[in-house]
């Protein structure tokens, strides 16, 4: 009796590690190519237009695609997406290699910064964007 015991625990443990096993692979994820360039150039994560500026909360985090109309400083530009402008500001290291010209579409994804008497809501960018 004991012996059939034992086996029919054995068996119990065998048949739950083959089922929690069923679901393990080892075949790594691969990205797709388009996987990869949407993760590169993300139009999914556009979240605001400019024509929203009025709304935006300080410190949120907005996704907008459109180009730059015009230069003011060295680390500021007007930045439109069609619906309105905005001042948008990029940092020397926010560039990170890319290249933009004017005119140019690309996605940014900014900071906003609603304490600014002069411009309300600009936006501080985090990261560029740009469709290869």
């Amino acid at each position: 009796m004991k012996i059939k015991s034992i086996v029919l625990i054995l068996a119990g443990f065998l048949v739950s590690g083959f089922a929690s096993a069923a679901f393990v692979t080892e075949t790594p994820i691969v990205k797709t190519e388009t996987q990869q360039v949407n993760d590169m150039y993300p139009t999914h994560k556009i979240n605001s237009s400019v024509a929203d500026k009025t709304i935006w909360k300080e410190d949120q985090i907005v996704f907008l695609k459109g180009k730059i109309t015009k230069q003011v400083k060295h680390d500021k530009f007007i930045f439109t997406d069609g619906t309105g402008e905005v001042l948008l500001e990029i940092e020397d290291d926010v560039w990170d290699g890319v290249d933009i010209k004017q005119g140019e579409e690309f996605i940014v994804k900014a900071k906003v910064d609603a304490h600014k008497k002069r411009h309300k809501n600009h936006l501080e960018a985090i990261e560029v964007f740009k469709n290869k």
